[in-house]
């Protein structure tokens, strides 16, 4: 999360998105994991994204991790491992 939080902070209209609209760096990572592109790694280097389980809650504390599909298109280096 924190790695992400980094990154989002770099950027400048994620950081006018968010201030505009009232937001927190956790609800644009929380509505990523909604949409799962992000998805949570346990500590059994298990991948949960939501749309595996309709029920699971976003966890800010667990690893982050982007989806492979998305990783791959956006050419992202060892994101989340």
């Amino acid at each position: 999360m924190s790695e992400l939080e980094a990154k989002m902070l770099q950027d400048k209209q994620i950081m006018t998105y968010v201030e505009s609209h009232s937001l927190s760096l956790n609800n644009i990572a929380e509505k990523l994991f909604e949409f799962s592109v992000l998805g949570n790694l346990d500590d059994r280097k298990r991948w949960l994204f939501k749309y595996k389980d309709h029920d699971m809650p976003f966890d800010e504390n667990m690893k982050l991790i982007v989806h492979f599909g998305f990783a791959k298109k956006l050419r992202f280096a060892n994101f989340g491992n």
